[in-house]
């Protein structure tokens, strides 16, 4: 007889599929058994894991957090449960989870992992002092040393930043020195003896991390790591000459590396000249001593010991890239003769001209002002192969970063175009999508380049400067999408912006993998929104917040291997990454503000439970100060990414605060976004009252639920407007809509506190609001009208919506507003409608033979024109057709 399957066999075989991904046969077996047993914890933990692997993270989460309030203890059910808490990020709920279980799970059991993982969560979490508790209990119930070592680093992390006497600092390097490094039961690697060299380093102690560091006990990973540690150590205890003189050692066996070069050139440019010929012994326990100095006979300067470097090496007539960088450097920090480092640059260029970072790599030193002509030697006109497209590229590159009269006037600057685009048409296309090292996606940057300085060079005159930016669009416009590159459809959004216009083509082209895509953030997201399409706004926040969230959820699974590991070294590092990433995720909250534009309906209980799920995060973002929100929006980054031509990062930031000035700081838009989404979560709460006064009644027939019913205390509503905290009326007072949606907050408060009687004076008030935004929408100018668009056209078509099933009980004349907004804004659609319409295109000859700017007071905008007014005109007719069903509701 087979045995008959129980809700426990029926978990664990979910689960199997679920681990090999075959989420519909999971479906199958968890359906009816949830639909028997809907509390069992272990069906409900599969269920938890399957909605995350469909990537219903929102409600895996909700189904996880239910599960963990109802305290589970089967091991199966609190395994898969952590696992999905896990995956989204929710410390605190594992915490809960397994302090909750470990006592039940240690009796009589020598398992640890619980504990251990607990261990770790506070890792992820930076809570330290709690690891380094919970590390102390481990290894005192188990012996075991690397809890220990856990425990330790815990406590150096604990420290703050430039605290020098932190007891805790002293514990850890105590710890380490007597308990770690002399333990039989640890193997000593590199990792710990840098963690032992970092707590006596962050002491000051630079005489013991050197005598440590020559003592038998140090472990490294060479004897080149080594003396680098030791020459660190000796520049930061003060002894730059000790410090330069093994730089010198490591400099002649590793010409390229940079920080070696770095600490000889550092040294010779500070040290008083005597001590630079002194010979130093250095002495490790168990090596022979090594005596190094930092000049030898006949050697003065840094440059003389780079030509003896080279001297030395096989072939010195054909020195490797790293030691020609070396060289520029040395030249240019001592101010050499422009005509010295040109003829460097040239050499250089003609040896490397076919490697796509030689342009990055010599930018700095290129002699501003010179004549151009010795750049012939570089790359002609003629080109064949991609070798020579690239050098073609480069002497192009080269020309407009030395020849700064190109910005003076609009002929020099049409001149250079002529040359870049000519090049650009007889370049062969990239194969690969968005390969920003081809030349044919350099060439258009450098052409968006000269353009973008040109416009910067007419700073005042807004007529040409448009007309510049509408031949910017042009040029941004060559060629298919999947040909350029991140930064190229960054210039698209700029020159834009420049003329009023949303390249959405452009936004949509980057990818969030793109570092230029999160530094464009406050960018590309007004692209977005002012473009009035919501639906490509919640996507846009979905796909930020999916990507992003993976992000925090991989680092912090790092952090905890790091531990595992004892990797050390590794940590600083992955902190900063932490940080890079939680700044990424701010950002995300920032999309996920505008998220909330979507549709909030009233129209049944389970359209408001997912609308609400949706909006749990947002309360929480509105829980922290705005201009805690992000650290800052990166301008600098972009600019030194944008305009590769000017190396000096001031004339960078200058160039892009003159294409884009910053109209707002970070925590004034900050301000406005979440102005916007209170403005929606107080909807939200007139959607739950709407909820609760139009639920049917149990009928007579159904005495269960009669009585069921009047057992059931009534609940009041948890209102959000209440919510102190929150400020979400205060918030509102403060975003560019007020004038429409305050007046419709104090209505909202009105109906709900009446229990669904509106009062007088704000409903004249919302009328009177309203009559004022249709006033402000019947424009005949296309232009005139989009800041009344935008935030208040999803504002007052959401308000309109949700205002709708009270209307008749509260007094609201829900369809005579909606008839008198909708009248304007059918006369709107028809205006953008028609500028769409006479949007110019752009001819189909070759850039190069269209290639002049528009007549002054024309400008030609083309399908940036053409696609703003039709995004206009679609989102106006969704609005109208919403508004229209109103006005004929029954």
């Amino acid at each position: 007889m087979a045995k008959r399957q129980t809700a426990d066999d029926a978990a664990a075989k979910a689960m199997d599929h679920l681990d090999r991904r075959d989420v519909s046969a999971a479906e199958v077996v968890l359906e009816p058994w949830l639909a028997k047993e809907p509390q069992h914890h272990a069906l409900r933990a599969a269920n938890a894991l399957l909605l995350l692997t469909k990537n219903e993270t929102e409600d895996a989460i909700e189904e996880a957090l239910a599960l963990e309030r109802d305290e589970p203890v089967d091991p199966k059910a609190v395994n898969a449960c952590v696992h999905v808490l896990q995956r989204t990020c929710q410390w605190d709920a594992v915490v809960r989870l397994y302090q909750r279980v470990i006592p039940i799970l240690s009796k009589g059991s020598p398992d640890r992992s619980a504990s251990e993982n607990l261990a770790l969560t506070f890792a992820r979490m930076h809570r330290y002092p709690e690891m380094q508790k919970e590390c102390a209990k481990l290894a005192k119930d188990s012996g075991e040393a690397q809890y220990t070592v856990w425990g330790t680093m815990a406590n150096l992390l604990a420290v703050p930043a430039g605290d020098s006497n932190s007891i805790l600092l002293k514990l850890a390097a105590r710890v380490v020195d007597k308990q770690i490094l002399d333990s039989p039961a640890i193997k000593v690697t590199p990792e710990h003896c840098a963690m032992y060299l970092e707590a006596l380093e962050r002491q000051n102690a630079f005489d013991d991390a050197l005598k440590f560091i020559a003592s038998k006990r140090f472990r490294a990973l060479g004897p080149a790591d080594r003396l680098h540690q030791y020459a660190r150590v000796a520049q930061r205890a003060g002894d730059a000459v000790l410090a330069a003189a093994i730089g010198r050692h490591l400099w002649a066996l590793e010409p390229e590396n940079w920080t070696f070069f770095t600490m000889v050139a550092d040294g010779i440019a500070n040290a008083s000249p005597e001590g630079l010929r002194e010979t130093k012994t250095v002495t490790f326990e168990d090596a022979e001593p090594l005596e190094v100095r930092v000049l030898n006979d006949g050697e003065a300067t840094a440059l003389d010991v780079l030509a003896s470097i080279q001297k030395a090496l096989p072939d010195p007539n054909a020195p490797p890239r790293g030691l020609l960088l070396e060289k520029m450097e040395l030249l240019f920090r001592t101010g050499a003769a422009p005509a010295d480092l040109k003829t460097l640059v040239r050499d250089f260029c003609v040896r490397n001209g076919p490697r796509p970072s030689c342009f990055l790599d010599v930018v700095k030193y290129i002699p501003v002002g010179s004549d151009v002509a010795w750049l012939t030697d570089i790359g002609g006109d003629a080109a064949e192969s991609l070798d020579d497209h690239r050098r073609v590229t480069l002497r192009l590159q080269l020309t407009g970063a030395i020849d700064r009269s190109i910005s003076t006037s609009d002929e020099a600057t049409i001149a250079h175009l002529k040359s870049v685009l000519a090049a650009l048409d007889k370049c062969p296309k990239p194969a690969e999508l968005g390969d920003s090292a081809h030349p044919w996606a350099q060439l258009l940057s450098t052409a968006c380049n000269a353009i973008g300085r040109r416009i910067h060079a007419l700073k005042g005159d807004d007529t040409a400067r448009r007309a510049w930016a509408a031949l910017g669009a042009r040029v941004v416009a060559v060629g298919p999408e999947k040909h350029k590159f991140p930064m190229v459809h960054l210039f698209g959004v700029l020159f834009a912006q420049i003329l009023g216009y949303h390249d959405i083509a452009a936004v949509d082209a980057l990818d969030f993998k793109s570092v230029q895509l999160d530094s464009m953030a406050f960018f590309c997201l007004a692209e977005v929104r002012e473009s009035h399409d919501m639906v490509r706004a919640f996507h846009y926040a979905a796909h930020a917040h999916q990507w992003y969230g993976r992000f925090e959820s991989d680092t912090s699974a790092l952090v905890a291997k790091t531990f595992q590991n004892c990797a050390w070294t590794q940590i600083s590092q992955l902190r900063q990454f932490q940080q890079a990433i939680a700044n990424s995720v701010s950002r995300a909250e920032w999309y996920a503000l505008y998220a909330a534009l979507s549709t909030l309906s009233s129209e049944n209980q389970a359209t408001l439970i997912a609308e609400v799920r949706r909006l749990r995060l947002l309360v929480q973002v509105l829980r922290v100060d705005s201009k805690d929100a992000v650290a800052n929006d990166d301008r600098s980054s972009v600019a030194a990414a944008a305009f590769l031509e000017l190396p000096n990062s001031d004339l960078q930031k200058e160039l892009l605060d003159s294409l884009l000035p910053p109209t707002s700081t970070p925590a004034q838009r900050s301000a406005e976004a979440h102005g916007i989404c209170a403005f929606f979560l107080c909807l939200r709460d007139l959607a739950l009252f709407v909820v609760r006064a139009t639920a049917p009644k149990p009928s007579k027939a159904d005495k269960k639920a009669k009585k069921a019913a009047a057992q059931t205390p009534q609940q009041p509503l948890q209102l959000l407007m209440d919510d102190a905290e929150l400020g979400l009326e205060s918030r509102v007072a403060r975003s560019s809509c007020a004038s429409t949606a305050v007046p419709i907050v104090a209505l909202v408060r009105s109906i709900v506190k009446g229990d669904g009687t509106a009062g007088k004076a704000e409903l004249a008030a919302v009328e009177a609001a309203l009559d004022a935004y249709a006033t402000r929408a019947e424009n005949d100018d296309a232009n005139a009208l989009r800041p009344c668009l935008w935030p208040e056209l999803p504002v007052v078509v959401s308000a309109l919506r949700l205002l709708a099933p009270v209307a008749t009980k509260a007094g609201v004349p829900v369809k005579a507003w909606a008839g008198r907004v909708s009248k304007a804004l059918h006369k709107a659609e028809d205006v953008c409608t028609a500028a769409a319409a006479s949007a110019p295109v752009f001819g189909d000859a070759p850039l190069v033979e269209q290639l002049s700017l528009t007549p002054a007071g024309e400008t030609v905008t083309g399908n940036l024109h053409r696609a703003t007014f039709e995004k206009l005109a679609h989102a106006l007719k969704a609005a109208t057709m919403e508004l229209d069903a109103l006005t004929n509701m029954k």
